[in-house]
């Protein structure tokens, strides 16, 4: 899936006829493999972790509901899905009824504070810029979309990241050769990480050489939580963190060989 859409699927427990349904953006390369590793570390619902550990794979089954679903209508979508199916407790695995509520996991301090949604919500309706409401209240533009299509998925907005021009692709080369990562250029530059990629390869100037996947894995094994590492090394997100080592224990637990 190269464009920005996402995807409505199913988990199904064909033993009990028991479901889950989600959402996602990345289908192939990673929400699976994150399931499957959450349901073998009982970091998913109790009960489809219980399901999981003691029904045989051949008796679930995973299916695609609805794909080619724009960004901006993904979680209005999904919400449809959860009215109708209501996969709830009794009946499936979900275990909230609004849809978006992986935010308050990943940003507590952001999401669970109501008033400061209720302003980001406000300035969002009086058309700020995604540049100005990041910066008032210090957040990244990826939580900010994400709050933009959890709580007013109806509103209509423009691409929030700054156009690709001849001056500011200049400036991204010149950082490149001077060692900075992607994520540290997209971050600063409200770019998608993704564009910074593209320019690079363009260019032919790869500073991904270092292999940070053992470094990660060796910092870990010392300790360190995911921010410590983020900050120790400030070149790559606490989201490729993550990946990395969740990805490395879904190898060792399931034999599955997943791309990095």
């Amino acid at each position: 899936m190269n464009k920005r859409v996402a995807t409505i699927y199913m988990i199904r427990n064909t033993v009990n006829k028991k479901f889950y349904i989600g959402i996602t953006r990345n289908l192939k390369k990673f929400r699976w493999q994150n399931h499957i590793y959450n349901l073998i570390n009982d970091k998913h619902n109790p009960e489809f972790c219980k399901d999981w550990k003691e029904i045989d794979r051949e008796f679930w089954q995973f299916s695609i509901l609805e794909t080619d679903i724009p960004i901006e209508q993904q979680f209005l979508i999904e919400q449809s899905y959860l009215d109708i199916y209501h996969p709830f407790k009794g009946v499936g695995y979900n275990t909230s009824k609004k849809c978006g509520t992986w935010l308050l996991k990943k940003n507590k301090g952001i999401i669970n504070n109501d008033k400061i949604v209720a302003n980001i919500c406000k300035d969002l309706n009086n058309k700020l810029t995604f540049k100005e409401i990041a910066d008032k209240y210090n957040i990244s533009l990826g939580l900010l979309s994400n709050i933009r299509q959890t709580f007013l998925p109806e509103l209509v907005y423009n691409n929030p990241y700054n156009k690709i021009t001849e001056q500011l692709e200049e400036t991204i080369i010149n950082r490149l050769k001077n060692g900075e990562w992607y994520y540290q250029i997209a971050r600063s530059l409200y770019i998608k990480e993704t564009d910074v990629s593209k320019i690079a390869k363009k260019h032919k100037l790869n500073n991904k050489a270092v292999n940070y996947t053992k470094i990660v894995l060796q910092l870990r094994n010392k300790g360190l939580t995911y921010r410590k590492i983020q900050k120790k090394l400030q070149a790559i997100s606490l989201g490729t963190i993550y990946k990395i080592c969740s990805f490395k224990t879904l190898e060792k637990e399931t034999n599955l060989k997943i791309k990095y």
